[in-house]
């Protein structure tokens, strides 16, 4: 790792303000006291060597910070990542190191497999270094490479039925951990397991008998507002250190308050479970209405779909998605599409098959994501009824494309229909007696007619 060190440059409240920086970077400014090197910012913010080095790059081009002494002039130049990239990019990176594998592809924890890899696709089709070729990205680099192999991870778990469950019961015993701690307050969800590290351990028959600490279920009962009954005074008279020691609440009687603490909190959970949803579903349908006024058809879909998985009856939520499908449906044809070229690389048809045909259904007004669909479903052995249409959507939105028309004549062609394959046959030689695919078809053509 480098040994360079940095401090804070001396910018005042209103400059500070003013910086463009992401939540990562924010929060690595807000560790640095005095002057640190690298690796002590590692440590001290707990992230990874790659994003604390991509946030410390950014925050000296932008004057915040100084490095090896030498003052840097702020940056106000663009960022080289568009707005909407830098969204995506500041909004993954706080749910990498903030949050869960859930929080990072944006799907509920009660998402179905199928959401999970449709959300999983959209994202690294977004960070793929394929859409980045040609610009240079700088230390924004070594952050979209880190959060594509964090969107893979979080795949990897959550699409395999064994490793999401241990990672769902990782995160239920890390809530139930932290809800069980003394300073912690108490949420809405996961209910909370008491551990057995919180019961007093045995008291040594040498030691002096001293006061015991409330016992766990004391502890939960305080945090849900029950008074719990007080532990009975003890003897003024000291035994001999030799004799019997008798704790003056027996562990039956802390599993008992521990019991009932868990009851009323299990209970008040019931209660405020769904007001929690409703308040949910509201704000989510408030997020995906800001992004269809604003154009952003992405955002919106994530944002009901994640609403769809709380009410898929709401009114509010079928309305919105609906519109967010349609607002997005061009983009994520185009997401389809890339996918589907990745499998025919792979040598893997039968996923080709299945995204180029997802192509196609999600960008029905585009002819050339209709014609590269049929042609593809035709090359790969597809279903011919699926290249049939696409081949006509295509040739319905651009009648003057020659291959096109030659398309449709092959789809024809494979579906028996011998007349209407040469009529289209027709028309391409007429635009374009050259085409490629009208050659194909020709070829076809031939192959078919009885001989002699």
């Amino acid at each position: 790792m480098t040994t360079k060190r940095y401090r804070t440059a001396n910018l005042g409240a209103a400059e500070l303000k003013a910086l463009p920086l992401s939540p990562v970077e924010g929060f690595v400014l807000s560790r640095i006291e005095g002057e640190l090197a690298e690796e002590d910012v590692v440590l001290g913010t707990g992230l990874d060597e790659g994003t604390v080095s991509a946030a410390l790059e950014r925050l000296v081009a932008l004057g915040a910070l100084r490095c090896d002494g030498s003052a840097s002039k702020p940056l106000r130049e663009a960022s080289v990542l568009t707005p909407e990239e830098r969204r995506l990019v500041d909004r993954l990176e706080a749910a990498r190191n903030f949050g869960t594998h859930y929080d990072l592809l944006g799907v509920d924890p009660e998402a179905e497999r199928r959401a999970i890899k449709a959300a999983y696709y959209e994202l690294v089709a977004m960070l793929h270094p394929d859409r980045f070729a040609g610009r240079e990205l700088g230390a924004e680099a070594r952050r979209v490479q880190s959060l594509f192999a964090a969107v893979d991870a979080a795949h990897e778990v959550l699409a395999h039925r064994e490793k999401r469950a241990q990672y769902d019961a990782q995160i239920a015993l890390r809530g139930a951990l932290h809800a069980s701690e003394p300073s912690a307050q108490v949420r809405s969800a996961p209910i909370p397991v008491v551990s057995q590290a919180h019961l007093e351990p045995p008291i040594s028959s040498s030691a002096i008998p001293t006061p015991p600490s409330p016992g766990a279920g004391a502890v939960l009962a305080r945090k849900i507002g029950r008074a719990s009954a007080p532990p009975p005074p003890l003897s003024s008279s000291r035994e001999p250190a030799s004799g019997p020691v008798s704790a003056p609440l027996s562990s039956r009687s802390r599993l008992e308050a521990t019991s009932q603490a868990m009851a009323e909190l299990k209970r008040r959970y019931e209660q405020l479970a769904p007001l929690a949803r409703a308040e949910k579903l509201k704000a989510l349908v408030a997020q995906g209405n800001v992004a269809l006024e604003e154009g952003r058809g992405m955002d919106a879909l994530q944002a009901f779909r994640l609403a769809q998985s709380i009410d898929a009856e709401d009114p509010a939520v079928v309305r919105g998605l609906a519109r967010a499908e349609a607002l997005a449906s061009p983009e994520v044809g185009k997401h389809y599409a890339f996918f589907a070229k990745r499998a025919e690389y792979a040598d893997q048809a039968g996923d080709a098959r299945r995204f180029w045909e997802e192509a196609a259904q999600r960008a029905p007004d585009d002819a050339e994501t209709q014609g590269r669909a049929a042609e593809a479903l035709l090359r790969l052995e597809g279903d011919a009824a699926v290249a049939l249409r696409c081949a006509g959507r295509a040739v319905l939105l651009e009648p003057k494309r020659a291959e096109f028309r030659a398309l449709l004549g092959r789809a024809y062609l494979r579906q028996g229909m011998l007349r209407n394959a040469e009529r289209e046959a027709q028309a391409a030689e007429t635009l374009d007696a050259a085409c490629t695919e009208l050659i194909d078809l020709r070829r076809e053509l031939a192959a078919k007619r009885p001989m002699g």
